[in-house]
């Protein structure tokens, strides 16, 4: 027999101790503190707790995974502390999350983008979780993170297609290395358009036809 340091498992449990000590969370904080009071804790600044979040996301998708049977996305609030005059709070509004007042317990939400999309006729569309996501990595770490994808496809759809959009649609969400709004959103705009330097290959697009489509895009980008 080998010794236990020698054991493989052994050394991957040591070095996710080590990551979590590194990020400053500690097992006992995790399993006594509201999860809302830890994310709302972390700094301002994003790019310093990036690591903090997704192993937050990850602990509260462990929890609902282990205890809840519906595979529902927890509704995560947009942290206090993170930026209040950007685009992730324009979002904490559209999505009426708790962050930022809101009163929203789960689903998705569409609407107008801003930005013109380069050849198409309609305004483009965006689609957020209201659960605040930073980006579809996190959303991947929950059970129900399929549904919610999947939802988000067929919201964004239909709004083009309220919009006047017809045909097939582009949808197109970024790449976690690419995004430029930390919250999860989905790009929707007509096929033979552009925006946000959207359709490319290096983030993640597909060519919606109708609301059937949804389970199976939603499925391939979550693999």
């Amino acid at each position: 027999l080998k010794p236990l340091f020698e054991c493989s498992n052994f050394r991957n449990t040591m070095k996710v101790f080590s990551f979590l000590a590194a990020a400053g969370v500690f097992w006992s904080h995790l399993s006594s503190a509201d999860d809302a009071d830890l994310l709302a804790a972390l700094p301002e600044d994003c790019d310093e707790c990036d690591s903090r979040l997704s192993l937050l996301q990850l602990t509260v998708a462990q929890k609902t995974n282990s205890s809840d049977a519906t595979e529902q996305v927890p509704m995560i609030a947009y942290p206090k502390k993170y930026c209040q005059h950007c685009g992730e709070m324009a979002f904490c509004h559209r999505a009426s999350n708790p962050g930022c007042g809101g009163r929203a317990s789960g689903g998705v939400a569409s609407f107008n983008n801003h930005a013109r999309a380069k050849g198409c006729r309609s305004n483009p569309t965006l689609t957020i979780p209201r659960s605040y996501m930073r980006d579809i990595s996190a959303l991947g770490h929950f059970g129900g993170g399929r549904m919610i994808l999947r939802d988000m496809l067929v919201s964004g759809f239909n709004h083009q297609r309220r919009n006047g959009g017809t045909g097939p649609l582009w949808q197109c969400i970024h790449a976690p290395k690419h995004v430029s709004v930390r919250w999860l959103h989905l790009h929707t705009f007509c096929k033979a358009g552009k925006v946000d330097n959207l359709p490319n290959r290096k983030d993640l697009c597909a060519v919606m036809s109708n609301t059937m489509d949804a389970d199976r895009i939603a499925s391939y980008w979550l693999r």
